[in-house]
């Protein structure tokens, strides 16, 4: 039989630090994980206070409950997670809805089925790295083979030519180096 996980959703009426403290208190009473309210209306950012969390904490799920991609762009989305990630390894979720109130506290209507698809789609491809360019243009078949290694097909082009190749992930771009210069040639 497997263990039941359990987790709890934490709102964001305290001080950071407080909160910070209570869900170490949760790990102590021996917790699966918290997740943070991620609603702009609360005051305080839920990605502040779990990063805070994952400094006091060593091994609870942390997460935030839920992010919402028409509040926070999937660029975002996937640099906090990617944040997150290296603040708490192997602890990090990131959940994602449609919004209710956090979307109407911004104005704005919830996400469609489409609109939530999308932005599933475009964190799963930054988080993993599969942006990359040659120059202005992006290649085509990105495969993520490691965590230091991509293979990616290379855009067509008429003329030669030396460019930079840059990788963007949720951390950010790659810098454009001398030793990641591709060079087309026409044969």
């Amino acid at each position: 039989m497997s263990r039941l996980r359990v987790a709890i959703r934490v709102p964001m009426g305290r001080p950071l630090p407080a909160l910070a403290a209570f869900i170490a208190r949760c790990e102590g009473a021996g917790l699966d994980g918290v997740g943070v309210h991620d609603h702009p209306s609360s005051g305080r950012d839920a990605y502040l206070a779990l990063a805070l969390a994952a400094q006091a904490t060593r091994r609870l799920r942390l997460f935030p409950a839920t992010s919402r991609p028409i509040v926070r762009q999937p660029l975002l989305l996937a640099s906090l997670a990617h944040g997150l990630e290296e603040l708490a390894p192997g602890r990090a979720l990131l959940t994602m809805a449609p919004g209710f109130i956090s979307t109407r506290s911004v104005g704005r209507p919830r996400a469609t089925v489409a609109i939530m698809r999308e932005a599933v789609r475009d964190v799963r491809r930054l988080l993993a790295g599969e942006a990359v360019d040659f120059g202005s243009t992006e290649a085509s078949e990105v495969t993520v083979l490691s965590g230091k290694q991509i293979v990616a097909v290379s855009p067509p082009v008429l003329l030669a030519g030396t460019v930079d190749v840059t990788v963007t992930t949720a951390g950010g771009t790659s810098a454009a180096i001398a030793k990641d210069r591709f060079t087309y040639t026409l044969e």
